[in-house]
């Protein structure tokens, strides 16, 4: 079990105990969002522990041994756990789990059955809880959803998926319905790439058989006739027809009424094809289990919410049909799709009954390759096993409403764009609309190109992942590594120390948003956006100077040196519903002044129930950068132009 103490708030000096996952039912404790909580677990011996959530992983604050037994506990405040509190703009699903690693043996105490991650670690899995939210963050979430949900659907379906460690499998190995569902997608599309291949070519069965038929010219005896003949001389009679008759003997000619024919008959009734047949209704039952899954699933709150908080199980049911539209679509098309796979199977290839068990391969479908493909793919899919439906509705567990507020930038900022591009009296067009993928947006603009890109990668200079890469991090210090030392008294022994590595995953720098505006012969140009859960002067006095310094002076082209960024906006939330704006220089040089500089430095915080309309100052704000961006990229601001550099 995993104890939980709370240590402020209403529910101050209480305990809460998550046992570990059974197949029982069991009422999902409610915590809120603000609740500052010390957690502690109890193994039968000294381990290295990691508590996670989701993809959070925090090793233990401190550890003791306690009669016998080695106690872990996770401290606010302390270590990994540096926030107060654990779930601090998380809301939904909140799925606890313990993470052993290094564990030679099963844990031996007492109801706890890890489940196995690899040979040196083990995840026990609690209770799901709900965190509820504070009223404020639960009306943001229900604004941004909503405008969410109006979104390509496709797009959206690519944004709401969650990764759980609980799962076994990392990304899009996951066991949710729409990791599941993209599975059957692929291998749907794998399948009928294969009958049309084996369809041209099938296995078919051969058997010999016998029949009595009247002899003539094209009858061809064998031993069986003459056999057959033998036994049954009364069908024989002579004749003086020469050309007719079925055999000589003693100058004699012979025919008989009728014979014992041999003949040798095909059939495509045979174990291959069974299981052809086989695995494409496997695969309609799983369209049909995905369906059945969404159209029962019933979002349940167990209790009401405490005053001033809300749970997103109310929220969620506005939702859910619209965020799951897309899947809907996919299984129709997908179930289309297989019935008519079925039919096809049915002329070319029928048979008699199917096979549905982990099918074996015979030697005649290891030497076809097509039917080679299909087994390897039907037995790699009943080895994956169903979906884990406790993992089926990403919108369940939003990790953290900072990152849904990141989304919803993302399409917020794409949708401004496309209204510039497509502004009457101008000539736009949107090459590439990202479909699946929300990593890029591109349009032309006037002879411009313009690039909306999400979360872009900008590698340390000297990492492998920058070789042949346009931009890179310049940056030549990493700031924490400093931050350790800067109250140190002596000297420093080592003045390498702190230098930016150009080795491992985190050597880059990965801007939230960033809009390139490219024009033939000429160098590209770009603005920044980063979106920030925080109240508009945190935004300004803390990630205004420290984005500046990594994006707008950490980032330039690897060959020239050339600095692109001439915007950097930080997207924030209002926390009264009044659209605001800071600039950082001086009116006369902001964006809208008489003199605007580049870069341009503002933090612009947005309301979500206006931020869509034409006049709302969010659109202001990214509608005059982008037309002073064009305007520069074509040339027409040369003589306006004033960098401004800030020491």
């Amino acid at each position: 079990m995993l104890k939980l103490e709370f240590l402020s708030g209403a529910r101050k000096g209480e305990e809460a105990i998550l046992n570990i996952v059974s197949g029982e039912f069991t009422s999902r404790p409610q915590i809120r969002e603000d609740d500052v909580i010390k957690f502690t677990a109890t193994l039968d011996r000294e381990a290295r522990v990691k508590l996670v959530l989701h993809e959070i992983q925090m090793y233990a604050t401190s550890r003791r041994e306690e009669g016998g037994k080695w106690v872990y506990e996770w401290s606010p405040g302390l270590g990994e756990y540096s926030h107060h509190c654990f779930f601090q703009n998380y809301y939904g699903l909140a799925s606890l789990d313990l993470l052993i690693e290094g564990d030679e043996k099963a844990v031996s105490n007492s109801d706890d059955l890890p489940n196995s991650l690899s040979a040196n670690s083990t995840l026990i899995e609690y209770q799901e809880i709900e965190v509820l939210a504070k009223s404020e963050n639960a009306t943001r979430v229900d604004s941004m959803i909503s405008f969410l949900s109006t979104q390509n659907p496709n797009l959206i379906a690519s944004v709401f998926r969650v990764t759980r460690l609980r799962a076994g499998f990392v990304g899009d190995q996951g066991r949710s319905d729409t990791q599941y569902l993209d599975r059957v997608e692929r291998n749907t599309k794998d399948f009928e790439r294969a009958i049309r291949v084996l369809s041209k070519n099938p296995i078919l069965k051969s058997r010999a058989h016998t029949r009595l038929v009247v002899p003539n010219e094209h009858s061809v005896p064998d031993d069986t006739t003459i056999s057959w003949i033998n036994d049954n001389t009364s069908e024989v009679y002579q004749t003086d027809d020469q050309l007719n008759c079925f055999f000589e003997i003693d100058d004699k000619y012979y025919s008989a009424n009728k014979i014992l024919e041999s003949y040798v008959d095909t059939s495509s009734d045979c174990y291959e094809n069974r299981v052809i047949h086989g695995y494409a209704i496997l695969l309609k039952q799983a369209v049909k289990l995905i369906l059945e899954s969404m159209r029962s699933r019933n979002v349940v709150q167990d209790k009401e919410p405490p005053k001033g908080y809300s749970s997103f199980f109310t929220q969620i049911n506005k939702y859910s049909k619209i965020i799951n539209k897309n899947k809907f679509d996919r299984c129709a098309d997908l179930d289309r799709r297989l019935s008519v796979v079925l039919e096809k199977l049915k002329k070319v290839i029928p048979v008699n009954s199917l096979s549905l068990n982990v099918p074996y391969l015979t030697p005649k479908a290891k030497s076809n390759p097509a039917y080679r493909e299909v087994f390897l793919r039907m037995i790699e899919f009943m080895r994956f096993g169903k979906p884990s439906w406790d993992v089926n509705d990403e919108l369940l567990s939003i990790t953290s409403v900072p990152k849904l507020f990141e989304y919803y930038c993302l399409f917020i900022t794409r949708q401004k764009v496309e209204q510039f591009v497509m502004q009457d009296g101008s000539e736009g067009a949107i090459i590439d609309e990202g479909v699946d993928n929300i990593s890029k947006f591109s349009y032309r603009f006037e002879g411009l190109t313009i690039s909306l890109l999400y979360e872009p990668s900008y590698w340390t200079h000297g990492h492998h992942n920058s070789s042949g890469a346009q931009q890179v991090n310049s940056e030549g210090w990493t700031r924490s590594k400093l931050e350790r030392l800067k109250n140190n008294s002596t000297p420093l022994s080592d003045f390498s120390i702190g230098r930016r590595g150009t080795t491992g995953p985190h050597a880059r720098r990965s801007p939230d948003l960033v809009i390139h505006v490219e024009a033939p012969q000429r160098k590209t140009l770009s603005i920044i956006i980063d979106a920030k859960y925080a109240r508009n002067e945190k935004a300004f006095l803390e990630y205004l100077p420290a984005l500046t310094m990594k994006y707008v002076h950490g980032i330039h082209e690897q060959v020239t040196g050339h600095q692109q960024a001439v915007a950097l906006i930080i997207m924030n939330p209002t926390s009264d519903r009044v659209e605001r704006t800071r600039h950082f220089h001086s009116e006369r040089y902001s964006i809208h002044g008489a003199v605007p500089v580049f870069p341009a430095l503002l933090v612009s915080s947005l309301d979500f129930t206006t931020a869509e309309l034409h006049a709302s100052e969010f659109h202001r704000n990214i509608n005059k950068i982008l037309e002073l961006v064009t305007d520069l990229q074509r040339g027409e601001m040369n003589e306006k132009v004033k960098l401004s550099i800030v020491a």
